[in-house]
């Protein structure tokens, strides 16, 4: 009966160390299918503004009222990556754009 319990044991574990790996392999896809999506959406969002403004050129009062809330929801996103990477939830490595935010 020894031997069956030592190999019901070794199974056991084998399958506590399996179900550990299955683990932390779905919180990774997980976490880099949500730094894909947020990436996206910096994407989208980029492209809605000014090409002038992305380029560092003044904009006229009319562009400037035009783009106002997309420059509003960047800023807003921009605002939670930062929250997001703070409580690591995004990766260094995997934030769209690199605030220069160190964390502490």
């Amino acid at each position: 009966m020894t031997i069956v319990t030592d190999i019901g044991t070794c199974l056991t574990a084998a399958g506590v160390g399996a179900a550990v790996v299955q683990l932390q392999f779905n919180y990774r896809r997980a976490r880099t299918d949500f730094e894909d999506r947020l990436t996206s959406v910096y994407r989208q969002l980029v492209a809605e503004l000014p090409v002038d403004a992305m380029l560092g050129k003044k904009l006229t009062p009319i562009e400037d009222r035009e783009s106002l809330s997309a420059f509003y929801r960047y800023f807003d996103l921009c605002n939670e990556q930062i929250f997001l990477r703070e409580s690591h939830r995004v990766s260094k490595k995997g934030s769209p754009v690199d605030l220069g935010v160190t964390h502490r």
